[in-house]
């Protein structure tokens, strides 16, 4: 049996470690994960450091920048402005008719009145209500002979025209307008007068408020 010497480096009571220990360096490789505690400051970051998709960049503003000038340069001031001068509107393809008030076939939301004199002078075509408008909307009327018809704020009142002349058998119309025509003032009967004895033959549309 060999009696040489063997350095003895650790025994029971003071085993020999190999795991690291103490404040010596040792090297990792692979993946290390890691919990934030406290603040972390990072400095002397080398190399290429990558953002998360969409994340702000110089790049990213510089692009927002211009978008917002351009839409600087197409919005128009508050208020009114030139056709030129004002942002396009786009109706939709499929949008639903803008009803009117005169949309509804099966109902008039208008009142007619019945044109049928041949007095010369002042005929009372629409009376008056106290302490309300007639609007005339819509007109139409022939005459049998020659005459010349003025439309009139009530009897003796303002002219709302001139004298218009007709031929015989002409006529005047005046198609519904979203306007009125004509309009009297308070408590004023719808006048139309004459100068010969023409039959004149027709019918006018009105509201009274």
């Amino acid at each position: 049996m060999s009696t040489e010497s063997v350095d003895k480096y650790g025994d029971d009571s003071n085993p020999l470690r190999v795991d690291p220990t103490g404040t010596t360096t040792q090297p990792v490789s692979g993946t290390v994960a890691a919990t934030q505690s406290g603040t972390w400051n990072v400095n002397n970051v080398s190399g290429t450091v990558s953002l998360p998709t969409g994340a702000a960049t110089a790049a990213n503003q510089a692009t927002t920048n211009t978008s917002v000038a351009s839409i600087d340069t197409k919005t128009p001031a508050v208020g009114q402005t030139t056709m030129a001068g004002s942002s396009p509107v786009t109706i939709a393809s499929n949008q639903s008719a803008v009803a009117s008030k005169f949309d509804t076939p099966t109902t008039n939301p208008l009142t007619a009145a019945v044109i049928n004199f041949s007095a010369t002078g002042e005929n009372t075509t629409i009376a008056g209500t106290a302490s309300q408008t007639i609007r005339v909307f819509k007109l139409f009327l022939v005459v049998s002979t020659a005459t010349a018809i003025t439309i009139k704020d009530a009897a003796g009142g303002t002219a709302l025209t001139g004298a218009m002349s007709l031929a015989a058998n002409g006529g005047l119309a005046l198609d519904v307008s979203d306007s009125p025509w004509f309009i009297t003032a308070s408590s004023g009967a719808f006048i139309i007068s004459q100068s010969g004895t023409a039959q004149v033959s027709g019918a006018v549309y009105y509201t009274k408020s």
